[in-house]
Parts: C-alpha cells; sequence; structure tokens
C-alpha cells in the first residue's frame, strides 16, 4: 500500500486518486481527479464516482493523497458510518 503524501504532490492530469481528509473527528476518503467542470467555475477535485460531488481544496494538513490503480466501482470507501460518527461525537 503507498503511503499517504503531501497534496502539493498529487498529479494534477485527470489520474485518479484516493485522498484523505483529515479535517473533523474522524478522516473520511474517496477517490478524486483532477478536472474542470461546467457546473463549477475552474478546476478542482471531483469525484471519480458517480453521483459524488468534489472536494474543496483544504490545508495541506488536513488532505493527503495516494495513487489508485483498482476500478473505480470497486472501491471500498473506509469513511466513517453515521454510528461512528456519533460515537466520535459523544466521547
Amino acid at each position: 500500500m503507498h503511503e499517504w503524501q503531501s497534496m502539493a504532490s498529487a498529479p494534477r492530469d485527470g489520474a485518479i486518486i484516493e485522498i484523505k481528509n483529515s479535517y473533523g473527528l474522524l478522516p473520511t476518503y474517496g477517490l478524486f481527479r483532477w478536472e474542470s467542470s461546467s457546473a463549477f467555475p475552474g478546476q478542482g477535485w471531483r469525484s471519480a464516482l458517480p453521483d459524488r460531488g468534489g472536494l474543496m481544496d483544504g490545508s495541506e494538513n488536513q488532505l493527503r493523497w495516494r495513487p489508485y490503480s483498482g476500478d473505480p466501482s470497486a472501491y471500498v470507501d473506509y469513511s466513517p458510518s453515521m454510528d461512528e460518527w456519533r460515537r466520535a461525537m459523544s466521547r
């Protein structure tokens, strides 16, 4: 498995990457690629999965990336469930 890297080194050529966002109580994960969109001005990190949104570029301390070479439709999202969020909030 690849180590998490700084977003400054993330490819901005349309390649699909996995991004970890550590903002908040628990980290969230997803597959993204850098692209333009007619729905949003400019370029940005857009989900590589259907029916998902984009990602606002956050603090370098919160976002990390690593290469992803699998089939995006088989991606396992390790983001917390609602129960995990509730338990974390009650600590």
